[in-house]
């Protein structure tokens, strides 16, 4: 019924955000790999420079600097469309538990009620159609 949906809302809702976390914490150490492999190829490329490399090197040096950058650039693009993400998947979460809740206190009043009306139900036989 409504109340296993909810719960199993709930449930998915905390599964997406635990996946988005994780993803985000690879995407940070995927950033930072690239940070680190340009701030490597810079050091190379200045090395190159200094051993006086032709041009053509230089220019592939350049080449694979340019590449990193925008590798760079699209990482950190990555991150923040996570960290948006994650934001918007925790108010899902906050959500859908608000609602398992506010049905959960409506369910308990109306089983209250029920076992404290002054008649008893009649059965479901009551209601058939004969």
């Amino acid at each position: 019924g409504v109340l296993r949906d909810i719960a199993t809302a709930v449930s998915d809702a905390e599964t997406r955000t635990a996946e988005v976390n994780a993803a985000a914490v690879t995407a940070e150490e995927h950033a930072q790999n690239v940070t680190d492999a340009k701030a490597k190829a810079h050091q190379m490329a200045d090395e190159m420079q200094a051993l006086d490399m032709d041009a053509q090197t230089l220019g592939a040096m350049g080449d694979y600097l340019e590449v990193l950058d925008r590798a760079e650039a699209a990482h950190r693009e990555v991150q923040e469309a996570l960290t948006r993400a994650r934001a918007e998947d925790v108010r899902v979460q906050e959500a859908a538990q608000n609602v398992d809740a506010t049905l959960k206190r409506g369910h308990a009043g109306l089983a209250a009620a029920h076992q404290e009306a002054p008649v008893e139900a009649a059965s479901k036989e009551f209601y058939a159609e004969g």
